[in-house]
């Protein structure tokens, strides 16, 4: 076929489409990698509230069968520009319809759970349907030359080959794909234990470079993300120490807000010191990290659940140790209080300097 008949009827377009969708996946790969591992990273798509990659990207749904959905685009746009360039017809026509698929039910889990849509996604959902279309009307004018039959034949012809080994080159890299999303687990790899004044803390216990005073909310997606990102560069060997402070936002116990943001945070709070009171701190940060998985993953957080870690019945805990539970949280938000502190998380080192972690590259 010459470049004429190439362009009149679509092909041109449609590869340079696909090489389109492939580039805008590999950037939101590349994206998400960044937005767990980088605390300081900043997603160029992130225009407003309503359209933020950072916010999808940060959401369970943006990861599908331990891989992000993102990585998943790769290998599908990488597999079509295989089938399309072959001119495997059948398989374009059910790798198209399975990508506009997907299209539909991701533009509706943005908009009905996650709440926000991401600009590149938005693109990805533009070249779909143009694929379809084009499907569709190949489909029609070829009498249903675009339809499944021969699907058997393509992949194992001799150039089916090429894509049955990308398929499974893509399939063996997703089993051993990096969960860079999960809070790295307290085991042997780290110390912990509690400070002279109280405080839970992670880290280096003898001599530690860099102190790290955080004050979190277990509301709060950003405390999240930094106590992820502190704990990434101990367990690779930074000689940090990462103690623990609760700042809830929530005028339920801490008054001075002006506005309640996180309703419930005061409880959450509470219940993580009643465990460490009562059980030690390893099983603080077992219920610390349970807490921040929850509501990464926008589920229910259940007071059964946290009971049976703590050992007791967080919802009718004895009055004395709900009173001294409440005594050590008052003691952190006054103290953040008296630093002006409205927001978080907020870093601090021992001298009560605000900090970054982020510009501890030398530590």
């Amino acid at each position: 076929m010459d470049r004429k008949a190439l362009i009149l009827n679509g092909t041109v377009w449609t590869r340079v489409l696909i090489v389109m969708g492939l580039l805008v996946s590999l950037y939101l790969t590349y994206s998400h990698y960044r937005l767990y591992t980088d605390i300081d990273y900043e997603s160029v798509c992130s225009l407003s509230e309503t359209l933020d990659c950072e916010t999808v990207s940060k959401s369970p749904w943006s990861r599908f069968g331990g891989v992000p959905v993102a990585a998943w685009g790769v290998a599908a746009y990488t597999l079509l520009l295989i089938a399309e360039m072959f001119g495997m017809t059948a398989c374009v026509g059910i790798m198209t319809l399975a990508a506009a698929g997907t299209s539909i039910w991701l533009g509706y889990v943005s908009f009905r759970f996650i709440g926000a849509a991401c600009p590149f996604c938005l693109m990805i959902y533009a070249i779909n349907a143009y694929l379809i279309g084009r499907l569709i009307w190949l489909w029609k004018k070829r009498n249903g030359f675009y339809a499944f039959r021969g699907v058997k034949q393509e992949i194992f012809s001799e150039t089916g080959k090429y894509f049955l080994s990308g398929t499974a080159v893509f399939l063996l890299a997703f089993l051993f794909y990096p969960p860079y999303w999960e809070m790295p687990p307290v085991d042997k790899r780290v110390e912990i234990g509690i400070t002279s004044e109280g405080h839970p803390y992670i880290g280096c216990s003898e001599e530690p470079e860099v102190v790290i005073h955080a004050y979190s909310d277990y509301m709060c997606g950003h405390c999240r993300d930094g106590q992820r990102y502190i704990r990434r560069r101990i367990i690779k060997g930074d000689r940090i120490r990462l103690v623990h402070h609760n700042f809830p936002l929530s005028t339920e116990c801490n008054p001075t807000l002006g506005d309640d943001f996180h309703q419930g945070a005061c409880r959450l709070a509470i219940w993580g010191i009643m465990t460490e009171i009562t059980n030690g701190v390893e099983k603080f940060w077992e219920v610390n990290d349970l807490l921040f998985e929850r509501m990464e993953n926008r589920a229910s957080i259940s007071a059964a659940e946290i009971s049976r870690i703590a050992g007791m019945d967080v919802n009718r805990p004895d009055q004395g140790l709900l009173t001294q539970a409440a005594l050590k949280l008052s003691r952190d938000i006054l103290w953040g209080t008296a630093n002006k502190l409205k927001g978080t998380p907020a870093y601090f080192d021992n001298s009560g300097n605000r900090i970054n972690p982020g510009d501890l590259s030398d530590a």
